[in-house]
């Protein structure tokens, strides 16, 4: 009998995964996480009978250890940019199986970063169809290989809990300085960066776009509110930051004319509040990545873990 579970889903700069592993990006403390092996683009003949074409795997995990410096690598990762190793829990006393995508089997990769008032967290999709012969023989060279050693890793799941984010914002801003209204107003408030683009014949996704929304629901919902905040502009300056604890935090400053505005009202018996939007798609290279002191980390973060700030536009 076979056990359910995944111990570990690691990403890594491509065709280094057989080698010593660079810029590896583990999901670690995470949501469910799936693996599934489908049929794709079967054929079906008069009979109705579905012949075999392809076979699709697909991987989708939630990380709760995200971090600014984890969202510039899958931009990096993504259009067949890296390697992706993925084992389950153990089978037997020894070892659990193996599943690795390397080199010209790279896998596509999608994403979303969400901080909201309920979580952060980072989703990641992995996916690539590949004929019948190349998937068997990634599998069993995966069995033979076994797992990659990936470097940096407290543990095989890549889990580390000093990493986790619990949401707290410190503010939003639009225009810079001015915040959109107090924190205790706020009904909800999301923002979300997730990759764009189209599938491929082998469907993997190739990302040209970056699409950038914030939702945001207040109940500072006087009509004189709603006027100041339209009177902001059609595409506004907006300011995001979180803090990561003590003094660091992730920052997000999108300049005006990057985003669009759209604001409505409602008041009803039970409730009244001002829906705010912000949106748009942007190439996925018009983003900038800042770390460092005075950018939300420290002077011994070069790399966006304990903080960061990231201008779009």
């Amino acid at each position: 009998m076979s056990r359910a579970g995944i111990k570990q889903i690691v990403l890594c700069g491509p065709g280094t995964l057989s080698g010593t592993p660079a810029n590896p990006v583990p999901i670690g403390l995470r949501g469910t996480g799936t693996m599934e092996i489908t049929p794709f683009k079967t054929v079906k003949d008069y009979r109705g009978r579905e012949l075999p074409n392809m076979d699709d795997v697909k991987i989708e995990a939630e990380s709760f250890q995200p971090s600014l410096r984890m969202l510039k690598q899958l931009i990096e990762f993504t259009n067949h940019n890296c390697d992706a190793q993925v084992t389950s829990v153990k089978q037997n006393l020894s070892a659990g199986e193996v599943y690795r995508f390397e080199g010209e089997n790279s896998p596509g990769i999608d994403f979303e970063l969400i901080y909201s008032a309920d979580k952060r967290s980072i989703k990641v999709t992995l996916e690539r169809a590949y004929p019948a012969g190349v998937l068997a023989s990634i599998l069993s060279e995966s069995a033979l290989l076994g797992a990659a050693i990936i470097p940096g890793l407290l543990n095989e799941e890549g889990k580390d809990f000093s990493r986790y984010r619990m949401p707290y914002t410190i503010s939003i801003e639009s225009p810079a300085e001015t915040l959109i209204c107090a924190d205790t107003d706020f009904d909800s408030r999301k923002i979300s960066i997730k990759s764009k683009g189209k599938k491929s014949a082998f469907n993997s996704s190739f990302v040209d776009y970056l699409t950038v929304s914030i939702e945001l629901s207040t109940r500072n919902s006087s009509i004189a509110s709603l006027l100041e905040q339209r009177n902001k502009g059609i595409s506004p300056f907006i300011k995001w930051k979180e803090s990561n604890g003590g003094n660091y935090y992730d920052a997000f400053e999108i300049a005006a004319g990057v985003l669009a505005q759209k604001t409505e009202l409602k008041n009803s018996d039970d409730e009244r509040q001002i829906k705010i939007v912000y949106e748009a798609d942007i190439p996925i290279y018009d983003i900038l990545f800042e770390f460092g002191a005075g950018k939300g980390g420290d002077e011994t973060d070069t790399e966006g873990i304990k903080g960061g700030t990231v201008k779009i536009g």
